[in-house]
C-alpha cells in the first residue's frame, strides 16, 4: 500500500513522534504494516494452525476498553495503533 511511501516521503503522518499511548512506539521505527508468510513450525499443543498454512497479519493494536472496542469496532479504537506505522 502507499501509506509507507507517504510516510517515508512526506511524514510523519501516522507514525508517532512521541511514545504512542497504547504501544509505546515512536520514531524511528521500521515501516511496513502489510505482510504475510508461511508457518514453518508449530509448537506442541498449538491448535488451529499447521505447518505450511499461509497467514497474514492484522497490524492493528487496540485497547479493548473504549466504546468502539467494547462494541466490536476495534478498527476505530480511540487509541488505535499499527504495527509498522
Amino acid at each position: 500500500c502507499g501509506t509507507d511511501l507517504h510516510e517515508y516521503y512526506a511524514g510523519p503522518i501516522f507514525v508517532p513522534t512521541a511514545p504512542h499511548p497504547l504501544t509505546g512506539q515512536q520514531l524511528p521505527l521500521t515501516l511496513g504494516h502489510e505482510f504475510s508468510g508461511t508457518i514453518t513450525a508449530v509448537a506442541d499443543g498449538v491448535t488451529g494452525w499447521s505447518e505450511g498454512d499461509r497467514v497474514a497479519v492484522e497490524p492493528i493494536y487496540k485497547c479493548d476498553h473504549c466504546g468502539p472496542c467494547r462494541a466490536g469496532n476495534y478498527n476505530v479504537c480511540q487509541q488505535i495503533g499499527f504495527h509498522g506505522l
